[in-house]
């Protein structure tokens, strides 16, 4: 919708690149050890490129990227750079070779990570990196666990009962439920149908 409001284009699936059409460092997933993180770091609600160099520079991990040119591109990665990407044509295909090689280099530093671990040490650093979370990794979610938000759900039919996402926000005075398990395939259909056709 708001993609829609701003420059009147529908929202397409572009795969790792969203709505960006080139590979920029530190945006889009990277490969853990035992998972994948979502990465979004440059822009305005988190740190910068720079914090996290410091980090790769701290861990022994940053190659080549503390050296120039890479240090100084590197401080400057952030939203306001993209919209300065092809301002000067002669430049474009340099930066992104630059560019290209960053994120070479941040995607080997990610890979020597577990994701909870790059997780939570981005977090610490206000790096911008969230897991991409398998349902196991949901389930598991110390703070989802915490929020007790998965429901259980009794299904008589199976003899079990089941937990379901919960709450997806909380209300004091309009308290959101679950009232009963999810309807089997045509279970309401009559239901429906009588009231449409009422």
């Amino acid at each position: 919708m708001q993609m829609w409001d701003m420059i009147e284009a529908l929202r397409t699936r572009n795969a790792h690149k969203g709505v960006i059409p080139v590979d920029v460092p530190g945006i889009g997933p990277y490969e853990c050890s035992d998972g994948w993180v979502f990465g979004y770091v440059g822009s305005p609600a988190g740190a910068t490129w720079a914090d996290l160099l410091a980090w790769m520079i701290e861990e022994g991990k940053a190659e080549d990227l503390a050296d120039e040119p890479y240090k100084t591109f590197c401080d400057g990665l952030n939203l306001r750079f993209l919209s300065t990407l092809t301002q000067d044509p002669a430049t474009i295909a340099q930066k992104f070779q630059t560019m290209a090689h960053i994120n070479e280099v941040l995607r080997r530093f990610v890979k020597t990570k577990g994701k909870w671990e790059m997780y939570e040490q981005s977090q610490r650093r206000r790096l911008l990196f969230g897991i991409v979370s398998t349902p196991e990794d949901i389930a598991k979610n110390p703070q989802l666990l915490h929020r007790q938000w998965l429901t259980p759900v009794e299904h008589p039919e199976l003899s079990a009962t089941l937990e379901y996402p919960g709450a997806p926000y909380r209300l004091s005075e309009t308290p959101w439920a679950i009232r009963r398990r999810a309807p089997a395939v045509g279970e309401d259909q009559d239901k429906v149908l009588s009231e449409i056709e009422s």
